[in-house]
């Protein structure tokens, strides 16, 4: 049958008598090219009409702006009026752009965290002694402050990359991300009697590919590319009780190409740029060269709006859409455990994490939507530092994590630090 939706047009089916049995309708959309205004969600294009009987109608899918159209039976209310009659109308499922949109800007708070923990890792190489030089964290007190030389410069460089895998319940559709990224900084550490502390800077840049509908395979993809900098501080005391800060900026440049059920392809770009800081809190316990470190950290992440167009490839026509600006918060509950087995340190480390975002409405054809990444995780994980000499050091992580909603099946860190 063929449909105009935005004129309201449509081949139509009247049964004058009783209608039974399950029948599919398969529409032909004839106007593809320009998208349905729907803000209220009160379209309803009646279709099939019958006399008596309990028919089952079903239908193919159009997609149209940020929802998908299809049949449903008529409900006796004021939208679909006639319980006689079958609409062509929009449910709970949305369109595959939307899917895109919704996915691509809710992501960016859970990636911006993520990023963040290649610096933490730093932090915590930091903590293994003076300035990150390999010696044991065990010093003259046993306490993880080693009385060493009383400063040190590092220069160190860690590569990463992940996957994060969510299912359709997060988002509306599937997606995969690939995730790679190179961090480079460097650092200064004073190191007294009762404490140490440490100041550094880093630049960082990265790439993401990002497929949509993953079990299909079907219908888009996106790619986030990162650029970003910030500083640190360690403060840790001769009784192992440790507190460090991150600051950071990020500015991330989103791409969105989705195709529709039709067919036709749109696409979309925009940046956002991320201000964001990490406290963390801490207390190292070492038993001749075991150790034990519980950790607390809060940080947060303040994303800025965007407005930006998706273009339909065939038409120019636009879908305009706003990302309002947000504030994603992460806490999370870590506790590391290793040992010092003279030039190689492992460790293995276990992790809950809360996220919590604030703001980040969508809003597309006057209606508001809210992509929504919250929740607990779980993190497992284990890396271990090895000693080439005094002077050079390489580092190895790797973690798991896992929600209700999506999963993180790896994430690979390989680092190398130069003290002189």
């Amino acid at each position: 049958m063929n449909v105009d939706l935005p004129d309201r047009l449509t081949d139509t089916l009247a049964i004058t008598g009783a209608a039974t049995g399950t029948h599919t309708i398969i529409f032909n959309n004839t106007n593809p090219l320009t998208p349905l205004s729907d803000p209220t969600r009160t379209y309803a294009l009646k279709v099939i009409t019958y006399a008596t009987g309990n028919p089952l109608f079903t239908s193919n899918t159009i997609d149209s702006g940020m929802f998908t159209y299809q049949l449903y039976k008529g409900d006796g209310g004021l939208i679909m009026p006639d319980p006689n009659a079958y609409y062509l109308s929009a449910g709970d499922t949305l369109s595959r752009a939307a899917d895109a949109i919704l996915i691509t800007a809710g992501v960016m708070g859970t990636d911006w965290h993520y990023d963040l923990d290649t610096v933490t890792k730093r932090l915590g190489d930091l903590r293994f002694g003076s300035g990150g030089t390999g010696d044991s964290p065990v010093g003259s007190s046993g306490t993880g402050v080693s009385p060493v030389s009383p400063h040190t410069t590092n220069l160190w460089l860690r590569a990463n990359t992940y996957r994060l895998s969510a299912s359709p319940t997060l988002a509306g559709s599937s997606f995969k991300q690939d995730t790679y990224a190179i961090t480079a900084g460097a650092d200064y550490t004073l190191n007294a009697v009762a404490a140490t502390t440490s100041l550094g800077a880093f630049i960082a840049m990265g790439r993401t590919t990002r497929t949509f509908d993953d079990t299909r395979n079907a219908y888009g993809d996106g790619s986030t590319n990162t650029a970003g900098a910030g500083a640190y501080f360690l403060y840790t005391n001769d009784t192992g009780i440790f507190a460090d800060t991150v600051l950071r900026y990020d500015r991330y440049r989103n791409t969105l190409n989705t195709r529709a059920i039709d067919g036709y392809l749109a696409r979309g770009a925009y940046t956002n740029h991320i201000l964001g800081l990490s406290e963390e809190l801490g207390w190292r316990l070492t038993r001749g060269a075991w150790w034990l470190e519980p950790t607390l950290q809060a940080a947060a992440a303040w994303i800025n709006t965007a407005d930006y167009p998706l273009t339909h490839e065939a038409t120019a026509a636009t879908l305009n859409v706003h990302v309002a600006s947000s504030a994603a918060m992460q806490y999370r509950l870590q506790v590391r455990s290793g040992a010092t087995l003279g030039r190689i340190s492992p460790y293995i480390k276990f992790a809950e994490v809360r996220s919590s975002t604030t703001g980040g409405e969508v809003t597309a054809q006057s209606r508001p939507f809210a992509p929504n990444f919250d929740g607990w995780r779980t993190e497992l994980g284990l890396g271990a530092t090895y000693l080439l000499n005094s002077k050079n050091q390489l580092y190895f992580d790797y973690d798991y994590a896992r929600t209700p909603a999506y999963e993180r099946p790896w994430s690979l860190t390989l680092g190398y630090r130069r003290t002189w």
